[in-house]
């Protein structure tokens, strides 16, 4: 993996306020990592606090490890967060940019030697540069 997803770079554990996940929706399971909710809809700075009848339901005072006192759900995240806004977007972004860049660069370049060399001497000339790094 490359580790460029936000919850690579950030866990959640670590980083629970993150903006990615704050604004986080599972798609599969339509949960948000905001158990109850954010504060605000359009602009989250944080999750809202867990109710009080959860709060005494659950015992969450007494230090009870129930899920449901927690305000933040890290398991509803997929195994790669990458929302806008973060690097991950605008790494995948910039790769598929570069892949087509690439592809059209290598076409002209093998277009111009087999015009120019024949379709056996540019594969023999390919072959024996690829060959070099195998026997690296």
């Amino acid at each position: 993996s490359m580790e460029i997803c936000e919850n690579q770079q950030f866990p959640a554990k670590d980083f629970p306020k993150r903006n990615a996940y704050l604004t986080f929706k599972n798609l599969k399971t339509d949960l948000s990592y905001c158990r109850y909710g954010k504060n605000d809809e359009d602009d989250p700075t944080d999750c809202n606090p867990v109710p009080a009848e959860t709060l005494n339901k659950f015992d969450c005072v007494s230090g009870a490890s129930a899920p449901e006192c927690n305000p933040y759900d890290a398991d509803t995240l997929t195994t790669c967060v990458c929302t806008a806004g973060t690097d991950c977007r605008s790494v995948l972004g910039n790769a598929g940019i570069a892949s087509v860049a690439s592809t059209i660069f290598m076409r002209v370049a093998l277009g111009t030697l087999l015009e120019r060399f024949g379709p056996s001497n540019v594969q023999c000339g390919l072959m024996l540069m690829a060959s070099v790094w195998v026997a690296l």
